[in-house]
């Protein structure tokens, strides 16, 4: 059992490294820091139905590594053309694509971004850091509970090849 475990992880850790050496052609790219924010933010906060029943699927176990590694992919596509490749590695090396979850399908609710404002700390030609100030609206999933969260947080992006992509959020601990 445990030598089938290594196998799993050492399969999935391939996986994931051979990912980064396929090609960015489709890669949707961003003009402006404030955008790429906006979106990353959006995507990793919002928490829906099929987030929460994936979150579920992966933390299951499987029978089939096949199986393990299209779900931690879906978890994980999202994230790929919005961050830089390292911020990139690091958020899908910590399992954070679909471990965010965890706190919302524990406790029964769902997130939606209400709100973000930014407000930059930093900026150079190629860096730019920014405070961002979220709320999120917590519902839970029978739907006769609401909550509001307010939350400051700071995120960093990168100019690549044109493009902003997420270096550094400290929604995530990286």
């Amino acid at each position: 059992m445990k030598r089938l475990t290594t196998i799993c992880c050492l399969l999935l850790a391939g996986f994931v490294m051979f990912s980064f050496v396929g090609c960015r052609a489709n890669d949707k790219g961003y003009s402006s820091a404030e955008g790429v924010i906006t979106e990353y933010i959006n995507t990793y906060y919002t928490i829906t139905k099929d987030d929460i029943e994936l979150y579920k699927k992966i933390t299951a176990g499987y029978k089939n590594i096949q199986d393990l590694v299209s779900d931690t992919n879906k978890a994980n596509e999202r994230f790929k053309n919005l961050m830089t490749d390292s911020a990139y590695a690091k958020i899908t090396g910590n399992l954070m694509t679909y471990r965010r979850c965890k706190e919302a399908s524990d406790n029964g609710y769902y997130v939606e971004v209400k709100s973000v404002k930014l407000e930059k700390y930093f900026e150079n030609a190629e860096r730019e850091v920014y405070y961002y100030y979220i709320e999120l609206v917590q519902t839970s999933i029978s739907g006769n509970e609401v909550k509001n969260i307010k939350d400051r947080k700071q995120i960093t992006v990168t100019k690549i090849n044109g493009n902003w992509k997420v270096s550094n959020s400290y929604a995530n601990g990286y």
